[in-house]
């Protein structure tokens, strides 16, 4: 859990920049990143990050991966339509795949974070960096 102050400072220390009235909606280049937090108590609650110009982000699955550590669980459903979302503790992280794999070199078109209470309940076990046609046969057993 990251605090808006603490966010503040890691998107200035990468030279993010507001340019827009809107609150929460930051550039670095063509990277928009849009965060969320909760006034009351201070913490972030949302996060998106999409390179405008339709390119992939500079990190793979495999950055994700390292940072957050292994999700609890997966959701396939969405695997046919090139998203994967990784189920955390805490957050969901819907990655925007590039390709119809997953490797830790996978590159990621875009990120969702948000956040949410105890969730290691929902989804499948994650496989791991896998095959599309692994995801695929979990896909097609949750949908029979």
């Amino acid at each position: 859990m990251t605090r808006w102050s603490k966010a503040l400072a890691i998107l200035e220390k990468h030279g993010a920049l507001q340019w827009t009235r809107q609150e929460g909606i930051y550039f670095i280049d063509n990277i928009r990143i849009n965060i969320e937090y909760n006034p009351e108590t201070q913490l972030v609650t949302y996060i998106s990050i999409i390179d405008q110009t339709g390119n992939v982000l500079p990190l793979t699955a495999g950055d994700i991966v390292e940072y957050l550590g292994n999700p609890c669980r997966f959701n396939p459903d969405t695997y046919q339509s090139l998203n994967l979302i990784l189920i955390y503790r805490y957050a969901f992280v819907t990655i925007g795949l590039d390709a119809p794999y997953t490797s830790p070199t996978t590159p990621i078109k875009y990120i969702e974070m948000e956040s949410i209470s105890d969730n290691c309940i929902s989804g499948e076990v994650w496989p791991g960096f896998t095959t599309s046609k692994q995801y695929w046969n979990l896909y097609l057993n949750i949908k029979d």
